[in-house]
């Protein structure tokens, strides 16, 4: 709501122009669109006269006061545009083509309060998806040491030491990492919510199905064949020996 203020006969102070602004902007939840509040302030030989004019989408409100001080007047007239607004509400809905009337400013003010009432639930998720992420982490890295003993050991013998060792190891998770939320954030802004999480489900089961399909015929993935291939610095056989 854009309120213009003009005085006759008067100087108008700034504080009386931001406490007039403040008690007029709070008529605009009564409206949805951008409306003008015309604010006349008039000193008269007893009384000062307080006038406010709205002019809305095919209706103008208007109310009047006269008193000893301008902060009195605008008290008054705000009171009286609100019962104005208040009676045209119940008018409306005395009428029988209309079943209801709300505004857009008081439900769009209602519907942000209940956003940022979840912003501690958003934080609490957010903080569970780290720790989350921390453990699974975790997890993988201790795999990945576990399943590769040999190749540890055969790294120490060459000279490695400890944290030569671990940095080696790291290195791989910490870029393997970062690739994959490189990854993930480029797939994510091209789609919204539900789509990516139904994306999301059908590469996981995707991947469910042809790694058990792989995995009947051949001992390794694909992409773990040819590191462990360029670890080791040998041809490795990938397909299943038949049991005789």
């Amino acid at each position: 709501m854009r309120v213009n203020i003009t005085g006759k006969n008067c100087k108008v102070s700034d504080h009386l122009k931001d406490t007039i602004e403040k008690k007029v902007q709070k008529l605009g939840k009564y409206f949805s669109d951008d409306i003008d509040a015309d604010v006349m302030l008039t000193e008269e030989k007893k009384y000062k006269k307080t006038e406010v004019t709205i002019k809305a989408r095919n209706m103008i409100f208007r109310a009047e006061d006269r008193a000893d001080e301008f902060y009195d007047g605008i008290d008054n007239v705000v009171s009286k545009l609100s019962s104005q607004m208040s009676r045209f509400k119940q008018k409306l809905i005395a009428d029988k083509q209309f079943l209801g009337i709300g505004f857009k400013g008081a439900s769009a003010k209602s519907f942000l309060t209940s956003i940022d009432s979840l912003d501690s639930i958003v934080l609490l998720l957010i903080f569970c998806a780290g720790l989350l992420a921390v453990i699974v982490l975790y997890n993988l890295a201790n795999i990945n040491i576990t399943e590769r003993v040999r190749e540890i050991a055969t790294i120490k013998v060459l000279g490695f030491f400890d944290g030569e060792t671990s940095a080696y190891i790291y290195r791989e998770n910490i870029i393997s990492t970062l690739l994959g939320i490189a990854i993930g954030l480029g797939l994510g802004n091209r789609g919204r919510l539900l789509g990516t999480e139904l994306i999301a489900l059908g590469v996981y089961a995707f991947q469910i199905g042809f790694s058990a399909l792989w995995l009947k015929y051949f001992k390794f993935g694909p992409v773990e064949w040819v590191w462990r291939m360029l670890t080791y610095g040998k041809w490795l056989p990938l397909r299943q020996k038949e049991s005789v």
